[in-house]
């Protein structure tokens, strides 16, 4: 029952997330069914305002590192950069960076010598910067956490149990070193729906809560009636608003886990397991989907992207969900287009890191704030 049995099978669209930068103009891949906007029969919806637009104001080329795809990018309070395993660009380590692009450390969850690895999943920093990443261990059918310390050596790693047969997604690490994990729940057949799952797990790895989301009801029955944005006809049983979310931890003790929808759903959800509050992040349009979300200080940052026109904002609400501010995030200027690589977020500057590459491949960090 807990064999990772649909792990190859749900492996491709779950990594599929990731949107990848082709060249130095910020050229983007993704999936052909992301790509495929629904059509809008009614007139044309208003177009969201903005309070500013957002312009590069520093850019620095990395003069090791390469950008073999820019998949699962996050930040720590240092300012340092990670680029998640990038199967499509032959990356199977976690890449840390800092701010001038130097290579800071390596993080190998295929390098374990415990876990035989099938498929490396998201990952989480901590406030002590630990990084934890999930795997499958082709060894017992299980998942496990792996945690390496912040220069990339590994620690330790810790058996998944939760006591039904489940395919991860999101990883989030709170203070007092336990897990929130969202992921989902199906029946060994890969077309049947499967279902959402949301826990917290002791560091031990075993589960200490399962916790039950307002909508996750009404996101089963989007699977069950397959619909077109959310599932694929390669993968029926997979949901994107689970598959494709994201889960951060935040300062005030809370992870804050968002739903891939539009406007973006947000709970944040307490190291005990309450649901302490929920709000929408609504960017105004609905073919504006959420890419990335980032925690900083006491606010949150989502990038929406509409895969078929280019468009995109940058929508910032404080952790109560009040809008603090939309930024049109759009490629205005070829040469410094923004992209769909959002790295980091900083609240205090109110400045954004966006990933890129050269003419060589190489990664080029760019800081973007509102002007």
């Amino acid at each position: 029952m807990r064999k990772i049995v649909y792990l190859l099978l749900f492996l491709v669209p779950f990594f599929s997330n990731c949107w990848a930068q082709a060249d130095g103009t910020q050229q983007q891949t993704s999936t052909p069914e992301l790509a495929a906007q629904p059509k809008n029969e009614t007139a044309a919806p208003e177009k969201p305002k903005f309070d500013a637009r957002l312009k590069v104001v520093e850019a620095v080329t990395s003069k090791t590192e390469l950008a073999l795809g820019f998949s699962d990018l996050q930040c720590d309070e240092d300012g340092n950069i990670y680029l998640g395993v990038e199967y499509g660009g032959g990356s199977t380590s976690i890449r840390k960076m800092n701010s001038a692009g130097e290579l800071v450390a390596r993080f190998e969850p295929y390098g374990v010598s415990e876990v035989q690895v099938l498929g490396a999943g998201s990952y989480a920093i901590s406030s002590d910067g630990n990084l934890y990443t999930w795997v499958g261990n082709q060894k017992d059918g299980f998942f496990y956490i792996l945690a390496f310390a912040s220069d990339g050596h590994f620690k330790s790693k810790t058996k998944l149990d939760p006591g039904v047969p489940w395919i991860p997604a999101s990883l989030a690490a709170f203070q007092n070193g336990n897990f929130l994990m969202t992921g989902q729940v199906g029946d060994g057949n890969s077309r049947s729906p499967m279902v959402p799952f949301t826990a917290i797990f002791r560091a031990d790895g075993k589960l200490l809560k399962q916790i039950s989301l307002e909508d996750d009801g009404e996101i089963s029955d989007l699977t069950k009636a397959r619909d077109p944005k959310l599932t694929s006809v390669a993968v029926p049983a997979s949901n994107r608003a689970v598959a494709w979310g994201r889960a951060e931890a935040a300062k005030d003790g809370n992870v804050y886990v968002m739903r891939w929808m539009s406007p973006a759903l947000i709970y944040a959800i307490s190291a005990g397991g309450a649901v302490v509050r929920k709000f929408s992040v609504d960017p105004g349009d609905k073919a504006l989907m959420p890419v990335m979300m980032h925690v900083s200080g006491g606010r949150i940052a989502v990038l929406f992207r509409n895969e078929a026109t280019r468009e995109q904002s940058v929508k910032v609400v404080n952790l109560e969900g009040e809008e603090i501010a939309n930024y049109d995030a759009s490629p205005h200027d070829e040469k410094m287009a923004i992209g769909a690589a959002f790295a980091c977020y900083f609240a205090k500057q109110t400045r954004f890191i966006f990933l890129a590459s050269d003419d060589d491949r190489r990664i080029m960090l760019r800081a973007f704030e509102p002007k």
